[in-house]
């Protein structure tokens, strides 16, 4: 049966200013692709299934590998081997076993993009391919859609929100990919916990979108810093003579330290 929203479970979320009802109700009626379910996808996807969001579409083509175990806790032991969207419908249907999971193993690319955010309300990019960040931003203009992204390595995370409807997008901040594929977990190591609080930005940032709480990180960067625990921001915005966006198309059914600036996006978590 679908997502009850008005459950006891959710009790403690619903008396939250500006949630309500209407709020949660709004969450259970939801459909959100999240991409990549690693290190990011351990702190986002828990979070997302916990708080209510009624449809949830899990994307990576990976398995799951020793070395994963230290950061990506939606995995475990016995989880080696398998296809990472299998272990992670488990968890999520531990946490809301009413929850609409749908687990796709492939690799999101331009080729399947479309169809995967056909009907979303939301995507979120974890993955640790940063071009893929670059098919999400634009697929998500495409669809008329928010794209939240969050990427980890090293002691060091950044958060943002894409939304061409609303005049911002990745290329904004990074106008083409790097030439090279930045940090890496696998060559410059990853703190757990700065995907789990990089995760746990990124989800909060998900519930405000799908809610209309907050003020969301539109043309703003959150970067955590888990050496000095702190957090600052980035603030960008749209060149003047950007070129001129392509209008959305319609659904077809009808983890190192940043820089000052960032110069160049750290490869994901």
């Amino acid at each position: 049966m679908p997502i009850d929203p008005d459950s006891p479970r959710f009790a403690r979320q619903r008396v939250l200013p500006g949630m309500g009802a209407a709020g949660q109700r709004r969450l259970a009626g939801a459909h959100v692709v999240v991409l990549g379910m690693g290190g990011l996808g351990s702190a986002v996807l828990p979070a997302l299934a916990a708080a209510g969001v009624g449809r949830l579409t899990l994307v990576d083509d990976d398995v799951v590998e020793p070395t994963n175990l230290h950061r990506q806790t939606l995995h475990h032991d016995a989880d080696v081997g398998r296809a990472k969207v299998a272990s992670a419908t488990d968890a999520a249907l531990l946490l809301a076993p009413d929850a609409d999971v749908r687990p796709v193993r492939a690799r999101f690319d331009a080729g399947n993009a479309d169809d995967l955010l056909s009907g979303a309300d939301l995507v979120v990019d974890g993955t640790d391919d940063i071009l893929t960040r670059y098919v999400a931003d634009d697929a998500a203009a495409r669809a008329g859609i928010p794209l939240v992204w969050g990427s980890a390595a090293r002691f060091s995370g950044q958060v943002g929100v894409s939304w061409e409807a609303r005049g911002v997008s990745y290329r904004d901040l990074f106008p083409e990919p790097p030439a090279d594929a930045g940090l890496s977990c696998e060559v410059d190591g990853i703190l757990p916990t700065v995907c789990t609080v990089t995760g746990g930005l990124m989800a909060g940032e998900v519930l405000k979108l799908l809610t209309g709480l907050g003020e969301p990180l539109l043309g703003r960067v959150a970067v955590y810093d888990a050496l000095v625990g702190r957090t600052r921001e980035i603030v960008y915005a749209r060149a003047d003579d950007a070129p001129e966006p392509q209008p959305p198309r319609a659904p077809a059914h009808a983890e190192a330290s940043v820089p000052s600036a960032p110069s160049a996006p750290t490869a994901p978590g």
